[in-house]
């Protein structure tokens, strides 16, 4: 036993060395001598400067001015702080706005005081809340500072320094890179969480005696994380707007960055806001992540159905006043116009901190109706903004650890119900529990856990996972939505070689998944979906339904023509599996998903071989008309094709084409229509009075 304890105590010594020399060698923050806290105060949010306008909005803007009295007398009447740090910080931040906003008044500066004292008398925080009572303390000392003694500023400003070192020790940041899991990592919302806050230690507490080594440790430390983390990480993940780890995780991501940012432009003057590629977006991506019949938001990555945007400490209404502010951001505007109320008590501190009624409100029949957020490799496309509309997302995209999903393919489809579910949400974030392919095994695991620091190149690396490599679309947003995406890194060598899945969006009601593999031959593979309710097969095997709700699904196998197609109970839904009979080395998996009422009946549709290597997909649906779908499976493009729609059709005569995969900058087109279409890299989109035969000559520059 002693020569097994010796030996345990020689390589814990050794491990123990090697992690310091490892840390040690991690670059440590630097400072900047050209950030530095304002003297005058406040600077918390707010400048003396401002506070004139800033007072004039509460009586020029009647919905603020009815918030206010309402959350004032809401919050005024609590009698003293409650155990719940979530609704006791914020409850100390109205009581101090109410004082700044009523000119030092007594009455709001005596509760404040009453919720300081609490704090400052012992620790009432824990995991979760010992940032949060940082940042009230810290806005609360600044704003009623004037009106506090010399004994209170040192009690108080204990205090905050003692709940901000609890913060940042609940998990070291500064840690080597090793491949372990971190919670605290720049790729995990609990860093943003937990230390997004001290700033407001460094800002309330510089130029106080006994403090000055605190606040300018705080500030520094700040400056790092900030600029070489935070900035940086969310930038490339959440590039557009959005964050990985699911809507709920966003908002404890956006949220602390987002008023870390404002306390840092108020407090050192340094505006950094348009710096962010993540902020900006991140309301669009809220809005555009909406299921049109109820409400709820996406359930994507690590959260559970049925949460929707709220005006609560960590959700949306945290930070969208202030986002609207700063980037005069419609989107973010129209959360602060629907999710605050005279009724939603002591959390409407954003909104009467904030609110802007000049920034411009949402016209939602103004804008896209799909979006691209690259950062998340995510196409959100709907064909309307009303209730009855049809919302179909699409994810293939990096895959950066915390709580992101294997997902790489995964889409869901809304109309009237969810017509597309996952068997499971939080925490199960296996490929098989997604609408993804099965290629002789599941999608391979990352190699190591999230990045502890920023990772400038993740291009080649284990969390290179997928990349949507186009997406195209009409002006309008009315007509065609096509993605194409990459997901051959999904999964290993001897997997396949290549996976290319298109996802092909005809609003209103009608979708088409291509997936084009090349693997070893003997490799099965699997289309898989997941559905709400038991589908129901026809009897020539090819097409299933099912529905929900108001709404019913048709999901038709079109490729390959001898393909087999199983439903089964999967844990927490039913799983519709269809697989090639036969496998071979090149294999084309082609599906038409049709977001129908009750009452239709099963889409038309059809393939046949089109000249030059092109696969024709024709389509004939009550919602969406006569669709002829042209592709090559190799996804190398052609100069020219011949194909033909045949007569004679039922009903209009009408036919919409939609040709991928053609060269040069322009194309000719001879048949029921002549025209010359500029083609701009994407598929190129005509109607025809009726069918017959076609041909389409590009000309111009060939892509290499």
């Amino acid at each position: 036993m002693r020569r097994i304890y010796a030996l345990s105590s020689i390589i814990a010594v050794v491990i123990g060395f090697a992690l310091c020399q490892m840390t040690a060698a991690i670059e440590k923050p630097s400072a900047s001598p050209d950030v530095k806290v304002r003297p005058e105060r406040p600077r918390i949010f707010l400048r003396p400067e401002d506070l004139g306008p800033w007072r004039k909005r509460f009586e020029n803007t009647a919905e603020l001015k009815t918030i206010y009295d309402a959350t004032r007398k809401t919050v005024m009447a609590v009698p003293s702080p409650g155990r719940n740090g979530y609704i006791s910080t914020t409850e100390l931040q109205d009581m101090a706005l109410f004082y700044l906003a009523e000119n030092r008044a007594k009455e709001p500066l005596a509760k404040a005081k009453q919720w300081m004292d609490y704090f400052a008398d012992g620790n009432r925080g824990d995991y979760w809340t010992y940032s949060l009572i940082t940042q009230a303390m810290s806005i609360a000392y600044d704003w009623t500072y004037g009106d506090l003694t010399a004994e209170e500023r040192k009690r108080y400003g204990e205090a905050i320094v003692r709940y901000a070192e609890s913060a940042i020790h609940n998990a070291p940041h500064d840690l080597p890179d090793n491949g372990e899991m971190n919670q605290v990592s720049d790729y995990y919302n609990q860093f943003y969480w937990h230390f997004g806050r001290t700033a407001f230690a460094a800002v309330a507490l510089a130029g106080e005696d006994g403090f000055e080594a605190a606040s300018d440790k705080y500030l520094r430390m700040s400056e790092d994380w900030l600029k070489r983390h935070m900035l940086p990480a969310t930038n490339q993940a959440g590039d557009g707007g959005g964050w990985f780890e699911s809507l709920s995780y966003n908002n404890m991501t956006a949220f602390p960055l987002a008023w870390l940012m404002e306390v840092w432009r108020t407090g050192t003057g340094e505006d950094l806001f348009p710096q962010s590629r993540f902020l900006p977006g991140n309301s669009a991506w809220v809005v555009h992540s909406v299921i049109p019949y109820s409400g709820d938001a996406l359930p994507l990555d690590d959260v559970d159905p049925g949460e929707r945007p709220s005006a609560g400490v960590d959700a949306e209404g945290s930070l969208a006043p202030l986002l609207a502010a700063r980037y005069h951001d419609p989107y973010a505007q129209y959360f602060s116009e629907t999710l605050f109320s005279a009724q939603s008590g002591e959390m409407n501190f954003p909104y009467l901190l904030w609110y802007d009624p000049h920034v411009p409100r949402l016209d939602f029949a103004g804008i896209d109706k799909g979006r691209m957020f690259s950062g998340l490799g995510q196409v959100n496309m709907r064909s309307g903004w009303g209730k009855d509309d049809t919302l179909a997302v699409y994810r293939a995209g990096r895959m950066y650890g915390g709580h992101g999903h294997y997902s790489a393919g995964h889409f869901l489809l809304y109309r009237k119900g969810n017509l597309l579910v996952e068997d499971g949400y939080y925490g199960v974030k296996s490929p098989d529990a997604h609408n993804t392919l099965y290629i002789g095994g599941e999608m391979r695991p990352l190699a190591r856990s999230t990045p502890q620091h920023f990772l400038a190149e993740m291009d080649g690396t284990t969390f290179d996972y997928a990349r949507i490599t186009g997406y195209y679309h009409d002006p309008a947003f009315s007509r065609y939505h096509w993605i194409d995406s990459d997901l051959t890194r999904a999964y290993a060598p001897s997997q396949a070689s290549r996976v290319a899945r298109r996802f092909i969006f005809l609003p209103p009601r009608t979708v088409l998944v291509i997936d084009c593999i090349d693997s070893p031959g003997g490799v099965e593979k699997r289309f898989r979906l997941h559905a709400p309710s038991q589908p129901r097969m026809d009897d020539a095997g090819h097409t299933a339904s099912w529905t929900d709700g108001e709404g019913k699904l048709f999901v038709r196998t079109l490729l390959p023509a001898d393909a087999s197609m199983t439903a089964s109970r999967a844990k927490h839904s039913f799983l519709l599996s269809v697989s090639p009979r036969e496998t071979s080395a090149r294999e084309t998996l082609a599906h038409l998903l049709y977001a129908a009422d009750l009452d239709e009946a099963a889409p038309k549709a059809t393939t046949i071989e089109a000249s030059n290597g092109f696969t024709e997909i024709l389509v004939e649906t009550p919602a969406n008309g006569k669709w002829a779908v042209l592709f090559r499976a190799d996804g190398k493009r052609a100069s020219e094709v011949t194909y033909k729609v045949p007569l004679p059709l039922q009903g209009p005569a009408r036919v919409n084409h939609l040709i991928a995969d053609l060269s040069g900058d322009s194309c000719q087109v001879t048949g029921a229509t002549a025209s010359t279409q500029a083609l701009n890299g994407g598929p190129l989109c005509f109607d025809s009075p009726g069918g017959g035969a076609f041909t389409l000559k590009a000309f111009g520059r060939e892509d290499k």
